[in-house]
């Protein structure tokens, strides 16, 4: 199908609707490959977008929903859960000069307990609690996450 806007789907339908396994090319260079049902994307697939990110996971509705990893063009990665598009359980974060967070998200950011490694391997780690992005208590008792 080629749509009046230059986007190309190639793939299964299923009364008119994009279903089971199919590549959706849009005019803009992102291409997605992947399972659809009812028109969404909507199992596993992979999207790469034409600014050099991706992603490649879990499908609900349209939206990233489950496992997946998302890789950014500037380097950082991110894996674990995503609910509605967004970061969001445990995950590990991992920036493109090597520190990192592995803890829980919510909304995008940084919620609830957590360790930060910072890139210098001699500096002191953070573990305890993050609320929006921020360290905000340390956690009393060393605990593996």
């Amino acid at each position: 199908m080629i749509y009046v806007n230059g986007d190309v789907h190639s793939g299964i339908w299923l009364c008119g609707e994009k279903s089971g396994k199919g590549t959706y090319e849009y005019s803009n260079g992102d291409v997605y490959t992947g399972e659809w049902k009812a028109d969404e994307k909507d199992g596993n697939g992979k999207f790469e977008m034409e600014n050099g990110d991706s992603y490649e996971g879990e499908w609900r509705a349209g939206k990233k929903y489950g496992s997946g990893i998302y890789y950014f063009h500037n380097g950082d990665i991110y894996e674990g859960y995503f609910l509605d598009g967004l970061r969001n359980g445990k995950g590990i974060y991992v920036w493109s000069d090597k520190s990192s967070y592995n803890g829980e998200w919510e909304k995008d950011r940084m919620n609830g307990r957590g360790i930060y490694y910072p890139k210098e391997e001699s500096a002191p780690f953070l573990m305890g609690y993050f609320e929006n992005d921020e360290f905000i208590k340390e956690e009393e008792e060393a605990k593996e996450i």
